[in-house]
């Protein structure tokens, strides 16, 4: 329960810092620029709403540290239904982002749901930091009847070609959620350029999880 707590405090700082970073860079060239100074004023708002909910985030999962509090209690806070509010923050951070969904939406266990948004947000946060500029990238979202799996591909130069997978806490946390519920996880550079994040969730055995848990 620790790890899993440790995992999620190292998405959403992680997220949440290099979210407002680059949100910053942004107003103070459109400054430095002569830009318009509502353009400015708005990307500082993006700037106060995503660092509130940054620190929301991390108050929350500090206090599952707490004695008596129920480390269930809170596992349902982030899903992705909140997918769109994560594109959104990227999107005024200057990446260009593009959203596929395919299959049904389905009610997932909260575990589940909690590890595929994560797993989105721990890669998106990855193409902010290293993709370099310029880069798109592309979301996509399945669902069927045995699993839902999560992609986010990049195309830019970036500085994570030639690393190893694995090396970095990130895509270390993300292969970990994965192999919590028995799936399937990879990651690595494209042939061109660009990198892959890949992850496919069973629901079975998340629902036996859940079930277990409870």
């Amino acid at each position: 329960e620790r790890m899993r707590i440790a995992r999620d405090l190292h998405d959403a700082a992680g997220h949440g810092v290099t979210a407002v970073s680059l949100q910053a860079a942004t107003g103070l060239r459109t400054l430095d620029e002569g830009g318009d100074v509502d353009d400015a004023h708005e990307t500082l708002e993006e700037i106060k709403r995503t660092s509130r909910i940054a620190l929301e985030d991390m108050r929350k999962l500090l206090g599952l540290l707490r004695p008596g509090d129920s480390p269930y209690a809170e596992r349902d806070r982030v899903s992705l239904s909140h997918l769109d509010d994560l594109i959104n923050e990227c999107r005024a951070a200057g990446l260009n982002v593009d959203v596929k969904r395919a299959g049904e939406p389905r009610l997932l266990p909260p575990v589940l749901d909690q590890a595929a948004y994560r797993i989105t947000q721990e890669a998106l946060t990855n193409v902010l930091k290293h993709a370099g500029p310029g880069a798109n990238a592309r979301v996509r979202l399945a669902y069927d009847a045995d699993s839902v799996e999560v992609e986010v591909v990049d195309d830019g130069p970036g500085t994570t070609r030639g690393m190893a997978v694995g090396t970095r806490k990130g895509l270390i946390g993300m292969r970990e959620r994965v192999e919590l519920f028995g799936g399937r996880f990879a990651a690595g550079p494209m042939e061109n350029r660009g990198f892959r994040v890949f992850a496919r969730l069973p629901l079975r055995s998340s629902i036996e999880r859940s079930g277990s848990a409870d």
